[in-house]
């Protein structure tokens, strides 16, 4: 998948403008991708991955969007530095925090909390 240009295709998906739904799916499919596999994991940051998840995370997004990014984010700060540095340096702590304390989802608020265990932020 990586290989053949997937894992940008599904960062290209999460732009604004396309469906909540296919953002939801796209986010969900990059942290399936990312599980524990930290060549998928450097791809998704080197094609700006990262920034794209934490914007998926703001308050005008859909509550199943925000689960996802979140969910998405936990993984790749599961697994070393790069990661974490990665989400720190796109202002992923704040916008975490956010949805930790805003989001009306709960599945929200426990992906928000286990990336941010993940920082070293709870």
């Amino acid at each position: 998948m990586r290989e053949c240009g997937g894992i940008a295709a599904l960062v290209g998906l999460l732009a604004p403008g396309v469906a909540a739904a296919v953002r939801e799916r796209a986010a969900a499919a990059l942290g399936s991708l990312c599980y524990k596999n930290t060549r998928n994991q450097d791809s998704v940051r080197e094609c700006g991955g990262v920034a794209a998840l934490v914007a998926l995370l703001a308050p005008a997004q859909h509550a199943s969007v925000q689960e996802m990014a979140a969910s998405a984010l936990t993984t790749l700060t599961s697994e070393g530095q790069p990661g974490r540095e990665a989400v720190r340096a796109c202002g992923g702590v704040e916008a975490l925090e956010r949805v930790l304390a805003c989001a009306s989802s709960a599945t929200a608020h426990e992906g928000a909390a286990a990336a941010l265990r993940n920082l070293g932020h709870v």
